[in-house]
């Protein structure tokens, strides 16, 4: 595994601990704590900020939040759709880095054939190339190509009758 990959998820690991652990009652020593954490796990410099019910930390490499109702990265291309459910769609995780990675991990309501098809049609309308498609136990992962870009879209039956979609953009590797 590339060493940047694993940093990421080593960052978003702490975060959820930090989150399911900690939760409303994180102090800034707790903060510290998990600074810390990050900065021996990756080696380079950490930020952790909990306010509002959110997660946020930062790095040498990107940044990443978790919580209820995040934003979506600002950078976050036009040409990828976000998945907007009609209600009940809340985003939980949003990371970008350096390299110009982005991820979005998001629930809603609606069905992930519902979810499916609409990505279906989205990235044909903006111009992607669907590279794969694979159905796996409930869900779908959709690979696409664009210009200097690769895009991975992973859906699946949740619990509690909710579908997840986590949408990966990256630059290509050549």
């Amino acid at each position: 595994m590339e060493k940047g990959k694993q940093k990421t998820i080593v960052i978003g690991v702490i975060a959820v601990i930090v989150v399911a652990g900690l939760g409303w009652f994180m102090t800034r020593s707790n903060e510290r704590a998990a600074e810390k954490a990050i900065e021996g796990a990756t080696g380079g410099n950490a930020d952790v900020d909990v306010k509002n019910g959110k997660v946020s930390v930062k790095t040498d490499e990107g940044e990443s939040v978790v919580g209820q109702n995040v934003s979506v990265p600002s950078d976050w291309p036009e040409d990828v759709m976000v998945y907007k459910g009609v209600k009940d769609t809340t985003v939980v995780a949003a990371s970008t880095d350096k390299k110009g990675s982005s991820t979005v991990s998001l629930t809603t309501k609606d069905s992930a054939e519902t979810v499916k098809n609409t990505y279906d049609e989205a990235l044909a309308n903006n111009g992607w190339a669907v590279s794969g498609e694979l159905a796996v136990q409930g869900g779908t992962l959709i690979t696409a190509t664009k210009d200097t870009r690769n895009l991975s879209v992973t859906i699946g039956a949740g619990d509690d009758n909710m579908t997840s979609v986590t949408i990966v953009i990256a630059p290509t590797t050549e």
